[in-house]
């Protein structure tokens, strides 16, 4: 639908997106913030995420994600 509509006028994709999941288990996920290994992979998968979007069509991609307070917060279903 993007594609067919590219050529009339640009497409804005607002995006939700969670790392929930992206490691395998819920519960295998990004610790702290020294946990670089974990944070690059998660901002490989986003980048990934807004690339494919980009590649049907859209001109932009804004991509919000839940903000945790603590690294692997309790899963709480309103993500």
């Amino acid at each position: 639908m993007i594609r067919a509509d590219k050529e009339k006028r640009p497409v804005v994709v607002l995006a939700q997106q969670s790392l929930q999941w992206v490691y395998g288990e819920r519960t295998v996920g990004i610790r702290n913030k020294g946990d670089g290994e974990r944070i690059r992979f998660g901002a490989t998968a986003i980048k990934r995420y807004a690339d494919l979007i980009l590649d049907d069509g859209a001109a932009d991609v804004i991509i919000a994600m839940h903000i945790y307070k603590q690294g692997m917060e309790p899963e709480i279903g309103n993500e």
